[in-house]
């Protein structure tokens, strides 16, 4: 297998970085992070992983006076797309920087039943 060349790798980089950048952008918007606390944790978490990958300082949301959840419910199905993606994203991240592969497997975003034989 041919290693890529640096043009290449930077290229991948510049993707990544674009990648983060879409999915904090979905994380931050209103209804999402000011949800609730984990929400909240994990919108500054993104944004800290994207600060650490761009080499700046990172600037977090501070958590709002209420949290939105009581006012009405994030469908599950946007959370798990939302982690489906996050976790697609960490192992390309790790991959490239590393230039160790990460050995996945798409994640089941629903739990899938096994037949009895």
């Amino acid at each position: 297998m041919k290693n890529p060349s640096k043009a290449e790798l930077i290229a991948q980089r510049a993707d990544l970085i674009k990648a983060m950048e879409d999915v904090i952008k979905v994380q931050t918007s209103t209804g999402i992070w000011d949800a609730d606390p984990y929400m909240h944790g994990m919108a500054n978490g993104m944004i800290l992983m994207h600060s650490m990958a761009v080499a700046t300082t990172p600037e977090f949301i501070k958590a709002p006076s209420y949290w939105k959840k009581r006012m009405y419910r994030i469908p599950r199905t946007i959370l798990r797309h939302i982690w489906h993606y996050i976790q697609l994203l960490m192992y390309t991240m790790i991959s490239n920087l590393t230039g160790f592969k990460v050995a996945h497997k798409r994640p089941t975003i629903y739990p899938v039943e096994q037949e009895e034989q």
